[in-house]
């Protein structure tokens, strides 16, 4: 809740938090003149419309119109609320978080228990990394077993890799009696766990230990992997949900493999060793599940930094069903993956081992999109001499074209379909329609979308309306009084509707010659402003000086709502042009208009 941290703590929070480095930790950020820009996270663009001013502390998206501080972004990008961005920032900046105090206590919500115990268990699990790969730096056998698998020292050291001794309190006494945590703490950690024969023990025993990291890169877990033969012992072991660890929601590398992905695709494999292997060849852009099925969660979470997508799972069976699975979730999310088949027997931790970089990127490069190679699956298991073997696989074709939600990949998967059967494309469309994939709520949301969008612009048009007439109330029963009448002192370009202005102009020009409204000459003028002016000189209402400041803002908010819109449009035409200058003016523009709206809007309730 916001009203648990201290207004000046926040306040200095965001004014001392370097925007330009924290955005650039999740998309790339190129310098152009004073500012930084880059694609827009929030949106799918292909010509960078999202700008960072680091002098003011903030971003806007020009395509998509996401903008804010520092703590909007990571709102927004990690999708926490208020409270969660806070205790995100000061993390990433090194600061304790700071509450309201209350008397002689300091008031604590349940926000800030959870957040003193996550930084508990941060503090837990950094230093169970640190004794785990100490312990993997003394050992014989664990090392060994690395070093034989081709990895590097260094590979070894950036990942953090470690050896979990084969006693039941090695870890317990080490951080129990050395390190002074609580047993409470190892337990909602999932360091240890408890029984009523044994008592308390830990939970990894004799594993290579493979830190976890969320995508800041704050250790939370652990995965634990057998390097020998153990009778009945599982052959990965992953640490339990906690307040910190979400599996469901967790990529391994992602801290890593998300800086690699303006110029590269994310490749998604099955497995820990996958992408060490990997990235101990020069390839960084990997990341893996953690020992659960990737799902929606996870297709989100990679939709926040990219949409090029290769999977790489293993060639056996149960890697070519997880394929299919991925690349259904991913396409649900919006992302059209590549899918590799590597050849049969490896991962690609045995393909990397064996083969060279290039021919790696070969495969890579030469990925089948995800539709394409389940049509190509279905049409394998097919023999379409056989006229219903075809029937079959066209009717089964069409279920995966239909649940495709881009027309124009629809329509080209339509056509390859086409040309594989020689069935009428009508036939092949029709039978699509049949299996596309719209759920009702989606229908529903999309028309309630576009009726509150309706219904804000006819409220909008009609406090405009609203606020022209009761100035022109305002000077025609107010005509004689000449220092009412400099009140007004409105710019007849902030007007909107042709007749308003006309109106205005007559006004002003018979008070500048000191001359009567004579209203039956305005009547006479056209049909138009007859009509109008009878429904201004009949408003049953006495407008006073607030009355007239108050509809003046709300024209003034309007007429640099617009100015915006333009420059806007201005700004997102010139992106392709590349012009830097013109770039900077534009924005410096826009920043300019941006101001004189927050004064505009200074003291009053505006459109």
């Amino acid at each position: 809740m916001k009203g648990y941290f201290k207004k000046d703590f926040i306040r200095r929070l965001v004014d001392d938090a370097d925007i330009v480095g924290i955005i650039n930790q999740y998309v790339p950020l190129q310098r152009s003149g004073t500012r930084y820009k880059a694609r827009c996270p929030f949106h799918t663009e292909k010509t960078p419309s999202f700008v960072v001013t680091p002098e003011m502390g903030r971003y806007h998206c020009f395509g998509c119109n996401a903008n804010g501080d520092v703590l909007d972004f990571l709102m927004e990008m990690n999708k926490l609320d208020f409270s969660g961005a806070v205790e995100l920032l000061a993390d990433m900046e090194g600061v304790n978080v700071q509450y309201e105090e209350n008397g002689n206590y300091t008031r604590r919500s349940e926000n800030a228990i959870s957040y003193n115990e996550k930084q508990e268990l941060y503090n837990c699990i950094k230093d169970s990394a640190n004794y785990y790969y100490k312990n993997l730096m003394k050992s014989g056998v664990p090392l060994k077993y690395l070093l034989d698998r081709g990895l590097k020292k260094e590979t070894i050291k950036k990942f953090g890799l470690g050896y979990s001794i084969n006693e039941f309190d090695n870890l317990y006494n080490y951080l129990v009696k050395e390190k002074k945590y609580s047993v409470n703490t190892l337990i909602k950690a999932g360091l240890v766990r408890t029984n009523d024969k044994r008592g308390v023990y830990d939970y990894f025993r004799d594993r290579i230990m493979f830190p976890i990291q969320d995508v800041n890169g704050k250790l939370i877990a652990f995965g634990g992997r057998i390097f020998k033969n153990v009778k009945n012992a599982p052959k990965y072991l992953n640490s339990p949900e906690t307040l910190v660890f979400k599996k469901n929601s967790t990529l391994y590398n992602l801290n890593n493999a998300r800086k690699e992905l303006s110029e590269k695709p994310l490749i998604l494999v099955e497995g820990y060793m996958d992408v060490i292997s990997l990235v101990n060849n020069g390839i960084n852009n990997a990341v893996a599940t953690l020992g659960t099925a990737f799902n929606i969660n996870h297709a989100k979470l990679i939709n926040r930094y990219t949409k090029n997508v290769v999977i790489m799972y293993d060639s056996d069976n149960a890697g070519l069903n997880a394929t299919i699975k991925a690349g259904e979730i991913l396409e649900s999310a919006n992302i059209y993956p590549k899918v590799v088949r590597l050849p049969k027997g490896d991962d690609p931790d045995s393909y990397i081992l064996n083969n060279s970089i290039e021919k790696f990127n070969n495969l890579v490069e030469n990925g089948v999109d995800s539709i394409e190679f389940r049509i190509k699956l279905l049409e394998d298991n097919h023999n379409l001499l056989d006229n219903w073997e075809k029937v079959d696989f066209i009717k089964k074709a069409c279920v995966i074209i239909g649940k495709v939600d881009d027309d124009v990949r629809k329509e080209f998967y339509i056509k390859y379909l086409h040309e594989r059967t020689k069935a009428e494309i009508s036939t092949i469309e029709k039978e699509v329609n049949t299996n596309s994939f719209i759920t009702p709520n989606h229908l529903e949301e999309g028309k309630k979308d576009d009726k509150e969008q309706n219904i804000r612009k006819h409220q909008i048009k009609q406090k405009i309306i609203s606020a022209q007439e009761m100035i022109l109330k305002y000077m025609i029963d107010n005509a004689l009084d000449i220092d009412k009448i400099k009140e007004v002192n409105l710019d007849e370009d902030i007007l909107v509707g042709d007749d308003y202005k006309k109106i205005y102009e007559k006004i002003v020009s018979c008070i500048n010659l000191g001359k009567k409204v004579d209203f039956i000459e305005l009547f006479d003028y056209n049909d138009i402003l007859a009509t109008t002016m009878s429904r201004i000189v009949s408003l049953d209402q006495n407008i006073d000086s607030d009355d007239l400041n108050q509809a003046k803002k709300t024209l003034m908010v309007n007429n640099i709502n617009k100015k915006i819109t333009k420059v806007k449009l201005a700004i997102r035409d010139i992106q392709e042009s590349e012009d830097k200058e013109m770039l900077d003016v534009l924005i410096a523009e826009f920043y300019k208009l941006k101001s004189e709206l927050l004064k505009a809007k200074n003291g009053g309730t505006l459109i």
